[in-house]
C-alpha cells in the first residue's frame, strides 16, 4: 500500500497499491492539501517504509 498524506492536517491525499510520486498525485490538486488547502512542495516529502504483517 502506497500513501501520501498532507503534513499539516495529516490528511490522506493518495492511497493505493500503485506507487506515485507526490509530484504526479500534486499535480492533480493544483499542489494544494484538498481539506486544509496548505501548499504542498513535492520536495518536502519524505518517504517511510513499513513492512507489512
Amino acid at each position: 500500500m502506497f500513501t501520501i498524506i498532507c503534513s499539516n492536517c495529516k490528511t490522506k491525499i493518495y492511497s493505493g497499491d500503485e506507487v506515485r510520486s507526490p509530484k504526479q498525485v500534486l499535480r492533480l490538486y493544483k499542489g494544494k492539501c484538498k481539506k486544509c488547502g496548505a501548499d504542498l512542495d513535492p520536495e518536502d516529502f519524505t518517504l517511510e517504509v513499513n513492512e507489512l504483517s
